[in-house]
């Protein structure tokens, strides 16, 4: 029974290695290649049909449904991207900050814990001015270690962020030309 267990998982991780390997490695790389020939599957007929309606050569029928097709999709798809990272820049800019941001939440919890701690009876005259000086430098540095904290990952981040610009826009063309390829010598 054992070995037939360590079989059937033996058997399994081994099954699995190609697939992380081909999602590790292979998938970003040929992900324009299958957007193409799925932009081109769409197209074919579309294609076809104008061609025929309008007696126009099928290759250039092709070439500019695809184009245009497959610009107004990543279009779109960048648009996206953009409003929801742009809206979640907003987000995270109303929660931290502004009149009910969740700095504001947490020093006015900390001042209710500091009032609170006052208030008890064996704290008293110079223990609850320390008290409370040391629970306002505590959520200062707490603060300031917040935003240097973030500060120092902006760099990253726009580093990121601008080395990503060339890789897309070399995946959109890839899928443009791979697309208009595919679409043209469909039937080959």
């Amino acid at each position: 029974m054992q070995k037939k267990v360590f079989s059937v998982i033996f058997y399994g991780v081994l099954a699995l290695i190609p697939i992380v390997l081909f999602f590790r490695y292979l998938f970003a790389a040929l992900l324009p290649f299958f957007t193409a020939f799925a932009a081109a599957s769409l197209l074919y007929r579309p294609s076809v049909k104008i061609s025929k309606a309008l007696k126009i050569p099928y290759k250039a029928v092709a070439i500019c449904l695809t184009v245009l097709s497959v610009s107004a999709f990543m279009g779109i798809v960048g648009l996206v991207l953009w409003k929801t990272v742009s809206e979640i820049g907003y987000f995270a800019g109303e929660t931290l900050g502004g009149e009910n941001g969740l700095l504001d939440n947490i020093v006015g919890i900390f001042q209710r814990v500091g009032d609170m701690i006052s208030s008890l009876s064996f704290v008293s005259g110079d223990n609850e001015s320390a008290l409370k000086e040391s629970v306002t430098q505590a959520i200062a540095d707490t603060v300031k270690n917040l935003f240097v904290s973030a500060a120092s990952r902006f760099p990253a981040f726009a580093a990121k962020l601008v080395s990503a610009v060339p890789q897309i826009f070399i995946f959109f063309i890839v899928t443009v030309l791979s697309a208009v390829y595919l679409c043209v010598d469909y039937e080959k």
